[in-house]
């Protein structure tokens, strides 16, 4: 209980009483951070995103630089081979700076889900 707070907007203050009572919790005020995200019934500002977007790419960063395997033997795992064929096979899609799936050579997912799929019924 002390760890949960209640949010409202638009509310009568009678109203608002009642559920306070009824509920036990505090009035909560913005902003918050939820599971460390700050949390704001407004729009994020660019730099607010900016500053999300570094987190959590650092955070990634760190994670992966740990089970990051530098080696990609023959007999390694199909979780590292197939990757590495996806990749392959995508980097021959675009040559002499065009995306060789369409014709006006812009990337397109679609062309690219088909290619990686195959044509199937």
């Amino acid at each position: 209980m002390e760890k949960s707070s209640l949010f409202l907007a638009g509310v009568d203050a009678g109203i608002r009483d009642q559920l306070l009572i009824r509920t036990g919790f505090t009035i909560g005020e913005f902003p918050i951070k939820y599971l460390g995200l700050p949390l704001s019934p407004k729009k994020c500002k660019l730099m607010d995103c900016h500053a999300l977007i570094a987190k959590i790419t650092q955070r990634i960063t760190v994670t992966y630089s740990k089970h990051k395997s530098y080696a990609a033997p023959v007999d390694s795992s199909w979780y590292w081979r197939k990757p590495t064929a996806l990749k392959a096979q995508m980097h021959q899609w675009y040559s002499q700076d065009r995306y060789q799936l369409t014709k006006d050579g812009k990337y397109c997912i679609t062309s690219s889900y088909l290619a990686i799929i195959g044509q199937r019924p």
